[in-house]
């Protein structure tokens, strides 16, 4: 998936220094004095936390924050933009420190409260409902792990895990069920989430997968120590072409050929792992998600669609600033066979870096890709949108 960095390089870029610049006017860091608490306390505050969320010595939670990068993240002043609604006037404490090999992140405020946190893959707010609350029940497919099989391994877990005996074990009370939750698989693939309790006291809580694989074992207290059910990758076990998609080599003929030849295998794959259509992404897009085609006499040509596509920047608001510059890629889509489309994605001017600072802030479409589609028959534009962050991918990124 790495692959992925390589295109749009330029965009990239550019949006990662704007993104560099708004986070720098925003963030504002405030002398210490200003908080109720001083730097001691607020570690002893964050140490206590995520050792008890992830069930860690204290001594191992306080020697990662002895780590440089622990040590610079641990500020205190306005540092909630995108997680907290008062983030502009609340000052709050930061705190990034590596544990158990991934990322831990944490915002305190001056009176000793964890607001949010960042850890095992998901993220929380402080008071927010217990999982339990949150999930919304599912019925399972006929090839998706049986409650027997679940409580099974439950049973199992807890007397490798937990130590507990057979005889323990038969008098515990199992509330189990088959759900999907936002923490978990970011709410796309379900799974099987158990409580288990003893004289109506939660003692456990186990998470398996929608297969019956095991995910993680935890106390009550503990943050769940894992979110995301293991699939395996279609790019990397079927030998999927991705960076010819992704650096967009092909030509029309070429991706219709692709597409026609992988569709069969994707298919197979669904019915194999059903709940992996979100994580097949480009290969569910270029297959099943719309069809490509090759452009038959009555159609317009590419090059004809594609100084349509630039023609129409100025209904955009675009100028004509650098407009040399942009390069076209071109899909010609069959989705519908009776409407098949021309659809150009005009993008980014190639210029230099130089070039780039003398106008970021000038000219604020400049740096933004946009997509037109076409009818192929008659020309005409059907649709035309500017690349964000909220544009779909398979609009843009292949």
């Amino acid at each position: 998936m790495h692959k992925l960095l390589r295109c749009g390089a330029l965009i990239v870029a550019v949006l990662l220094i704007f993104s560099q610049i708004a986070m720098a006017d925003r963030d504002v860091l405030f002398p210490i004095s200003q908080s109720k608490l001083n730097v001691d306390e607020v570690k002893t505050v964050f140490i206590e936390h995520f050792a008890r969320r992830c069930n860690l010595p204290w001594a191992e939670v306080e020697k990662a924050f002895e780590a440089k990068e622990a040590k610079d993240g641990l500020q205190f002043g306005l540092f909630g933009y995108g997680y907290l609604p008062d983030a502009s006037t609340t000052p709050v404490w930061q705190a990034h420190l590596r544990l158990h090999g991934g990322v831990h992140y944490a915002l305190l405020n001056a009176e000793g409260e964890i607001l949010y946190w960042q850890s095992h893959g998901t993220e929380h707010y402080r008071n927010e409902p217990d999982v339990w609350e949150t999930a919304v029940t599912s019925t399972p497919l006929k090839t998706d792990a049986s409650e027997d099989q679940i409580l099974s391994d439950v049973k199992l877990r807890l007397m490798e895990k937990a130590g507990y005996s057979k005889t323990e074990i038969e008098d515990f009370d199992y509330r189990m069920r088959f759900v999907y939750e936002k923490h978990f698989n970011e709410g796309n693939i379900p799974v099987w989430l158990t409580y288990v309790y003893d004289a109506n006291i939660l003692i456990y809580k186990q998470v398996n997968g929608y297969d019956g694989s095991f995910m993680c074992l935890n106390t009550p207290e503990e943050d769940f120590g894992e979110y995301r059910t293991n699939l395996p990758s279609f790019i990397d076990t079927m030998n999927f072409p991705y960076s010819d998609w992704w650096g967009d080599t092909m030509t029309i003929e070429e991706k219709a050929m692709q597409a026609e030849y992988w569709r069969p295998a994707v298919e197979q794959w669904l019915k194999d792992y059903p709940y992996s259509e979100e994580s097949l992404g480009l290969v569910y897009d270029v297959t099943l998600h719309q069809t490509f085609g090759v452009p038959d006499d009555e159609a317009i040509t590419q090059r004809e669609a594609e100084q349509i596509a630039s023609d129409y920047a100025s209904h955009l608001g675009f100028s004509d600033l650098f407009f040399e510059q942009r390069k076209c890629r071109a899909n010609y889509l069959v989705t519908d066979p009776e409407k098949p489309i021309w659809r150009i994605l005009v993008r980014t001017p190639e210029i230099s870096m130089e070039k780039s600072k003398k106008y970021w802030g000038v000219d604020e479409l400049l740096f933004r890709e946009y997509v037109v589609e076409i009818d192929a028959y008659t020309g005409e534009v059907v649709f035309a949108t500017i690349v964000d962050v909220d544009t779909p991918r398979y609009l843009w990124q292949y």
